[in-house]
């Protein structure tokens, strides 16, 4: 299993993981002032963008391993949302390989537990499966439209997260489906108290998929978490406060 990767840049090396049902196309609007400091090396998740070819029914450690598979020998990693969740794993399997994880719009339970109450109902995600079913681009709207939501310049986010999500093929229903029942299942608090490594996390106050009060209660778990919140944000804060969101990141990068 290979997946696409793209560098771009020079300078320490800094790996871009992107969301759920998007791709590396995603970043290009900060890539330039990152690359001015940074070789920035973006991979597409299985069945997304360039690397629609592989398709997975189960997103395992075969996916953190292909990750690293065309990841620099060491890196600082950052992942949007779900590929957050899936960074973390991959700091605790393949440690040697991140120096800094940096959690982005990310949560360590995506679905509210028992003890768990910032985050998502379990029901929000079974919905989505559902309706991938019954409508697939209807659906795929509807997300798009839910990160921006609550957000200072919706509706400018998410004009460019639509032009993104078009530049390329977009994922199948299996691979959707692979990623839901992902985040339906993994509750990485354990992992997170194990991590060894600095760890940062960016969010926004006004982000509907994963709650600012999140990186409160990760940081009981792991109270080396470094949190940067930026007031007015929704889940894609990297679009809608591009310039805030790049001040916070070089100093996460830099600490």
């Amino acid at each position: 299993m290979r997946l696409s990767a793209q560098t771009a840049g020079h300078g320490p090396d800094l790996v871009l993981l992107h969301g759920w049902g998007m791709h590396s196309g995603v970043w290009q609007p900060i890539l330039e002032q990152l690359t001015t400091s940074w070789r920035v090396t973006m991979i597409d998740l299985p069945g997304h963008g360039n690397s629609h070819a592989v398709e997975l029914d189960v997103w395992d450690d075969r996916v953190l391993d292909a990750l690293v598979d065309v990841g620099p020998e060491q890196a600082i990693w950052l992942g949007w949302s779900i590929s957050g969740m899936l960074a973390l794993q991959l700091a605790l399997r393949h440690a040697q390989r991140v120096s800094h994880l940096i959690l982005l719009a990310c949560n360590a339970s995506f679905v509210t537990r028992t003890d768990w109450p910032c985050a998502i109902e379990p029901a929000v995600l079974q919905q989505f499966n559902q309706d991938l079913h019954d409508d697939y681009a209807r659906t795929l709207q509807r997300f798009l439209a839910l990160q921006v939501k609550g957000s200072a310049y919706a509706q400018s986010v998410l004009r460019q997260l639509r032009e993104q999500f078009t530049q390329t093929n977009a994922p199948s229903s299996q691979t959707l489906e692979a990623g839901l029942a992902y985040l339906q299942q993994s509750d990485l608090r354990t992992s997170l108290t194990r991590l060894q490594q600095p760890v940062s996390w960016l969010g926004g106050t006004h982000d509907t998929l994963v709650p600012a009060v999140s990186a409160q209660a990760m940081q009981t778990l792991q109270p080396a978490l470094q949190i940067s919140t930026i007031d007015g944000a929704g889940h894609a804060p990297f679009l809608s406060h591009s310039r805030q969101f790049l001040s916070e990141l070089e100093a996460c990068l830099h600490d």
